[in-house]
Formats: C-alpha cells, structure tokens, sequence
C-alpha cells in the first residue's frame, strides 16, 4: 500500500512544490496561462490543495517553512494573491482566523472561504465522543489533567489535518467546492480528488498498523498539535511543554509537570517541533536526559522528506515509532 503511495506522491510533490512554492510561485491570477489561483494558509492544506486541482490553477502557501501560523500576518504579496484568489482554504476553528479577515479586507465578501475543519466535521467534538468521557476521568486521575486545563481550550482542538481520517472526509468536499469554482476542470478535479482519498485511505492504515503495538503509550509533546492523532490511533499525550494560547512559553508549571509525566511513566523521549524554538525542550532534556526528537505539523515544501502532506505523515508516523521504540 505504501510502495503505491511513494511512486505517486514523487508525482505529486513535483506539482506540488511547483504550485506552492512562495519564492518560485509565479504572480497570482494568471501568469501561468490565466490560471485561476487558490490560497491556502499552511503548508499541510497547500499540499492537499494541490494535489485536488492539478494543473488546472495555482496555488499559493501564505505561511513560509519554519514559521509557526499562530499570529502569522500576510505581506503584500499574500494581499495580492488573496485579491486575485478564487477561494482561501484554510484550517479554521478560529487557528487561522487572521486569514479570513485578511481575505475580506483585501478580496471583499464574494471570494469563498473553506475551512477544512467545518467540511470535515472536526470543528465539534464527536470526532472522539467514543473515547471522550473515559479518557477525561482517566486524566482527572493524572498530573497532565491539571496542564490540559492550562490549554484554554475554547472549543475542539484546531489541528484537524494531523488527522488523516477528518482530511479524507474534508478532501471529498473540497473537492466538490473546487470544481464548482474552477468547472472547466471539474472532470479533472473529480479523479484528482478520489484518488488523493485513496491515499489518505491508505496513510490513516499505515499509521493504525504500526502504532497498533503502541497502543496506551504515553508521550511529550511541544503543545497540542498531536492531540487529535494521538487519540485517533490510541496514544495519550501525558503532557505538552507549552499551552495552546502560548505556544512557545514554557512556564515553570509546565516544566515540574512535564519532569513529573516523564518520571512517572519511565519516558525516554520527548517530541519537539521545528517552528518554535529549542529552549524549552532542551531545558526539559538538561534536567531528565530525555532524547529530544521531532514531530512536524507544518511540513516543508523544500524538504522532500516533508513536501507533500502524505510524506509529511509517514514523516511523523516514522518518528513516533522510532521514540516509541526507544522507550
């Protein structure tokens, strides 16, 4: 299943790091042939983007590799290209809420936004209603319960596309939209789209087969991107170095809490992620001597270990198994 996934994906990042690129991308609305253009916040969502229409538009990835989205605020060219866009995709659940604004101020009311998060039924909580009610008393029971409290969740937790099963329902119906808005592609974007469901089909496999031993198994994580995939495929995060409202701010709470969980469960590696900076996994590694690997949620148009959504996936599913293994 995998060996089909990598012949097509080295296809697929070709386009993709053509189309998305921000330095190589040519100006929006029709350099490339008069080609309608599509924006899309973050790497992740530019992938799949990309991967649904082909080459029948080009498609713009506002936030650069290594920048974490959280208070990212577009350049002129992001205005341009967001004026001159057929659609904005977007995560939504308020993660990327400076975008939308950004699209009304620069595109007005008419150009459509489409949150990924809302086409997939992730923006409430039923995605883990099955788990939702044991899994909160077994943390009332743990020293993370009192640090998820500390997240200020407002509502679910925003980072839907790390989960591959809501991105396989969410692609369907981006799929529908795109080719209403481009129908002289819509044939194109019809097969574009079943195939690239196939693959998400087969990455949310991988990732239940191989974790499959891992079951139950704590682990750190920077902050809450790997939430939703950790419950997906039955990990429990024990605890995050940073809050949700903070990403970036390891308050001396959270470093007593995070010595506690990787004391309690005998953890030997905790999970960074390349957009923040290294202090406070390096600070939480000085005093316990955990191995610090990486788990990336953005990905890397320029690292072709990371430059389309599946690989970023088999990317992160290859780090959990080898820190998993570790400990």
């Amino acid at each position: 299943m995998w060996t089909k996934y990598v012949m097509i994906v080295a296809i697929g990042a070709v386009l993709a790091v053509a189309g998305c690129d921000r330095e190589a991308q040519s100006p929006p609305g029709g350099a490339s042939g008069g080609r309608p253009v599509v924006v899309a916040t973050i790497w992740p969502v530019a992938s799949l983007v990309q991967q649904i229409v082909g080459e029948a538009a080009d498609v713009r990835c506002l936030v650069p590799p290594g920048i974490t989205p959280h208070g990212f605020e577009p350049t002129g060219r992001d205005a341009e290209a967001m004026r001159r866009c057929v659609a904005l995709v977007c995560v939504g659940m308020n993660f990327d809420g400076w975008a939308d604004g950004s699209l009304r101020r620069f595109a007005g009311k008419d150009t459509p936004s489409l949150h990924l998060a809302e086409l997939a039924g992730g923006d409430h909580d039923d995605h883990d209603e099955h788990a939702q009610a044991d899994d909160h008393t077994e943390h009332a029971e743990h020293a993370e319960h009192d640090d998820h409290d500390d997240h200020d969740h407002t509502g679910p937790n925003p980072h839907v596309w790390v989960d591959p099963v809501l991105m396989h329902e969410a692609v369907i119906k981006l799929g529908e939209q795109l080719s209403k808005l481009i129908p002289d592609a819509a044939e194109d974007i019809y097969q574009n789209t079943q195939h690239l469901a196939d693959e998400l089909a087969a990455v949310d496999a991988a990732y239940r087969k191989e974790l499959e031993p891992f079951k139950g198994r704590n682990i750190v994580t920077y902050h809450n991107a790997f939430d939703r995939m950790a419950e997906r495929y039955g990990l429990h995060v024990a605890v995050t170095l940073t809050p949700i409202d903070a990403p970036g701010a390891m308050t001396p709470k959270r470093m007593e809490q995070a010595i506690e969980a990787i004391d309690k469960y005998k953890l030997r590696v905790l999970f960074a992620e390349p957009q923040f900076p290294e202090d406070a996994a390096s600070a939480v590694r000085a005093e316990t001597g955990v191995q610090v690997m990486t788990l990336d949620p953005i990905g890397d148009a320029n690292d072709p270990q990371r430059d389309t959504y599946q690989k970023l996936m088999r990317y992160n599913l290859d780090m959990l198994i080898k820190g998993l293994s570790i400990q």
